[in-house]
C-alpha cells in the first residue's frame, strides 16, 4: 500500500483524547493524527489522497498556549492532490487543531471543521502553503488562522488561504470566565488571504485586532 494515500473515517461520534502525562512518543512532535512523511523534504515527501474525516479530537488542554509543550491535534506534511480533512471538531489542543508543515499544500482542502480554544491557532500553516477551508467553525483560540515561518526562517512561496463560510466567536461568557481576543488572522511574510462570508461574534470583549501581519519583502494581501 502506499502510505501517503490513507483514507480514515470515524464512525459513532468517535473520540480521541490526548493523555499528556501517558504519552509515549516524540515530546516534541505530539500529535493524535500525523503524516507518515512528516518530516521528509526530498521528492517523496508529499502527502497525496490523504482523507480523515468525521473524529472529534480532545486536547486537553486549558484553552491558553503553554509554551512548555507541543500538542496539535492533526499534523499535515506537504498536503498534495486530493488531501482532505472534513467533519472534524478539535477541541483544547495546546497549539493548533490542524498544523500544515513541510510547505506547499498544492490542493489541501477543509471543510466542516471546528476548532474550539486552541491555544496559537485553529490551523497553523508553518512555513507556508496554500489551502482552501470551507464552512468552518473556529471560536476561542488565538486566532482562526495562523501563518508562520518555519524553524529554519522560511515561508517558501508564501502562504495562500482561500476561505469560504467562516464562523468565529470570541469573549467571556458563563462557560468561558476569560476571553482570547480571537483574530481572524496572524501571521508573517508573504501572504494572500481571500475570506468570503465571515461571521463575527464577539461577546463582552472588544479583540485589538481582525488581522496582523508582519510583512517582509513583498506586500501581503487580504480581501
Amino acid at each position: 500500500d502506499d502510505p501517503t494515500k490513507m483514507v480514515l473515517n470515524g464512525a459513532g461520534g468517535t473520540t480521541l483524547i490526548y493523555d499528556h502525562a501517558g504519552w509515549d512518543g516524540n515530546n516534541l512532535q505530539r500529535f493524535i493524527f500525523k503524516d507518515m512523511t512528516w518530516g521528509k523534504v526530498d521528492n517523496f515527501g508529499y502527502t497525496e489522497g490523504a482523507q480523515l474525516h468525521g473524529f472529534k479530537i480532545m486536547g486537553q488542554g486549558t484553552g491558553l498556549y503553554d509554551p512548555s509543550y507541543h500538542f496539535s491535534a492533526i499534523g499535515a506534511w506537504k498536503r498534495g492532490e486530493v488531501s482532505t480533512i472534513s467533519d472534524v471538531f478539535v477541541y483544547n489542543a495546546n497549539n493548533y487543531g490542524i498544523e500544515l508543515g513541510g510547505q506547499f499544500h498544492a490542493t489541501f482542502y477543509a471543510e466542516r471543521v471546528s476548532m474550539f480554544k486552541c491555544g496559537r491557532a485553529g490551523i497553523g500553516i508553518i512555513g507556508g502553503g496554500h489551502l482552501q477551508v470551507h464552512m468552518s467553525s473556529f471560536d476561542d483560540n488565538g486566532s482562526c488562522f495562523e501563518a508562520i515561518p518555519d524553524a529554519s526562517g522560511s515561508i517558501g512561496n508564501g502562504t495562500r488561504i482561500a476561505a469560504y463560510g467562516i464562523k468565529f466567536e470570541t469573549g467571556k461568557t458563563a462557560g468561558r470566565p476569560y476571553s482570547r481576543g480571537q483574530q481572524l488572522l496572524e501571521g508573517e511574510g508573504y501572504i494572500k488571504a481571500d475570506f468570503y462570508g465571515v461571521n463575527y461574534s464577539r461577546v463582552n470583549s472588544i479583540p485589538h485586532s481582525l488581522i496582523r501581519i508582519k510583512s517582509t519583502a513583498n506586500t501581503s494581501y487580504v480581501n
